[in-house]
């Protein structure tokens, strides 16, 4: 059997998606966020990278409640472009950057029809005042179209986390992926550039990989 290539496991998902009972449907993002907030590695998190879903993907809003009332701080990311430079020719990286939020009307609809962070709010560079990993436990919840048994996890293809998180200064940050049981597979076919997840949430179980 040939194995699948990226674009076929998005669409794969899709596809399983929609055959989801909406009334299931809406059960499951409960019980992952459930089964994150039981978890040892997010009750000692002092910091948390969270994210406003789109449609297709799990819900938060459980989480940013937690999060508040634990008085953790909370961190939000808001899509930016990097303009680089090279000799023959420039290249602009799609990535992102992290806010402290501390109320979702900080928040306002742009790019995709993705609620972030204001413009006007000051985004934290890793290891800058409270953003250290290395001092303050810091756990990102990371969303994607399909994960793995060994910490492999696929994107939208558009590289906006893993051009941010293959900063050197943030591996220290336990990273989760987070989505639906339906898009797990036992191997992705994963790249260099990709990066991997310590655990996995979904709406069956919380596993953390090993290291």
């Amino acid at each position: 059997m040939l194995k699948k290539n990226k674009s076929q496991i998005r669409q794969a998902v899709k596809a399983l998606e929609a055959q989801v009972d909406k009334t299931v449907k809406n059960e499951l993002p409960l019980k992952i966020q459930h089964n994150l907030l039981n978890s040892k590695e997010w009750k000692e998190a002092e910091l948390v990278g969270l994210y406003m879903p789109l449609a297709d993907e799990a819900q938060t809003n459980l989480l940013f409640k937690s999060a508040l009332a634990m008085k953790k701080v909370i961190l939000l990311p808001r899509c930016i472009e990097i303009y680089l430079e090279d000799k023959v020719l420039g290249k602009t990286l799609r990535s992102i950057e992290f806010v402290p939020c501390h109320s979702l009307d900080e928040l306002s609809t742009q790019k995709f029809g993705i609620l972030e962070p204001l413009p006007t709010l000051k985004a934290l560079t890793p290891g800058e005042g409270i953003f250290t990993p290395k001092t303050k436990k810091t756990l990102f919840i990371i969303p994607g179209r399909a994960f793995d048994l060994n910490g492999g996890r696929l994107g939208r293809g558009a590289g906006y986390y893993d051009t941010y998180l293959s900063n050197p200064l943030l591996k220290e940050v336990f990273l989760v992926g987070y989505g639906f049981s339906f898009s797990v597979y036992p191997a992705l076919p994963l790249e260099p550039h990709d990066i991997k997840m310590n655990a996995l949430c979904t709406d069956k179980e919380f596993i953390c990989f090993k290291s």
